[in-house]
């Protein structure tokens, strides 16, 4: 009973560790691996602005306005098929248009991806003909650490936050990326964000059989193509900062109903211990005992064996005394 004891409290905490990235799914992951921001499926590489610095002695980018991440090359998305995944937060609330996620690194590529207002994404591109222009109002607090899925196929873009559907867009839609939290322009729209990931998924949609299912089960329970389960969520796989990830806070990943639910199992697993160890005992004492009187109790079995066969003897001798004195009356 204590190793069942033990194995519940690691399921209970059994989060995605890192060490499956999800490379059979993604073409590129960027996180902060060995405390550095990096892609950890692909070969793209990450120069950070004047004011930026890839090193982190967290799990994240912190990203303050002034601060943005080149991609080198671009992030081009421009097929029939292709999927954003972010998970991050804003860090500052604000309406002031300080809050893009994704952004170019010219205005001929002009492509946005961006918080608005108190809680709408919206995403602009102006790379090819026609322009596209959507603000979508999403279901929970984009202040607190969430994730955002954009799948786009055949025209349509379907957007999941924290594994609801929040919309389906039917408009052609195609994107280049040029930069994390930041905008060609140093004046407006750059990023107060923390990232703790961004993958883009584009040429494994040609090679592989890859589905939004498959996309929402990684993020969303770690679980690798063909349905190996590597742990129980992508989401609560990293530490947090004291907003996004606060124990105390509901929204968080991290929050008081796990923890509540981690002791709850311990507290019923070490009471059901108890009563193991109790009832083992009991048992133990009663098996004893029954040792003691069990020659007690074979001499009685045979006592009442012995005694039925009398009985058939004599039931028997009497039939025949009945039959004799019948003979001797003719």
């Amino acid at each position: 009973m204590l190793a069942a004891t033990v194995i519940v409290s690691i399921l209970l905490f059994s989060f995605c560790d890192g060490s499956y990235d999800g490379c059979d799914i993604f073409d590129n992951r960027f996180t902060v691996r060995n405390g550095v921001f990096q892609d950890v499926c692909g070969s793209t590489t990450i120069t950070q602005s004047s004011n930026g610095n890839t090193i982190s002695s967290n799990d994240k980018i912190v990203e303050p306005v002034g601060m943005s991440y080149y991609f080198n090359p671009l992030q081009y998305l421009d097929s029939n098929k292709w999927a954003i995944v972010f998970e991050g937060r804003r860090t500052v609330s604000t309406t002031s248009g300080f809050d893009i996620i994704l952004g170019p690194r010219s205005n001929s590529k002009n492509c946005q991806i961006r918080y608005s207002g108190s809680n709408n994404l919206c995403i602009y591109s102006y790379y090819q003909s026609p322009s596209y222009a959507q603000c979508i109002t999403l279901p929970d607090d984009v202040d607190t650490l969430h994730t955002i899925i954009l799948f786009y196929e055949s025209n349509q873009l379907t957007v999941y936050q924290n594994n609801k559907f929040v919309q389906t867009v039917s408009k052609s839609l195609a994107i280049a990326l040029g930069q994390i939290a930041g905008w060609f322009s140093t004046t407006a729209y750059q990023g107060d964000i923390a990232v703790k990931n961004i993958m883009f998924i584009e040429g494994k949609f040609t090679t592989t059989s890859i589905t939004l299912n498959d996309i929402r089960d990684y993020v969303y329970t770690c679980v690798a193509l063909g349905g190996v389960s590597t742990s129980n969520a992508l989401v609560a796989s990293e530490m947090s900062d004291s907003k996004s990830l606060d124990m105390e806070n509901e929204n968080g990943l991290f929050s008081k109903s796990i923890i509540l639910s981690f002791v709850a199992g311990m507290g019923f697993m070490l009471i059901l211990n108890i009563l193991c160890c109790v009832a083992y005992g009991f048992c133990k004492k009663k098996k004893e005992n029954n040792k003691c009187n069990g020659s007690q109790i074979l001499q009685q079995i045979e006592m009442v064996d012995d005694e039925m066969v009398n009985d058939e003897i004599t039931d028997d001798e009497s039939e025949q005394i009945t039959n004799l004195n019948a003979t001797n009356e003719i």
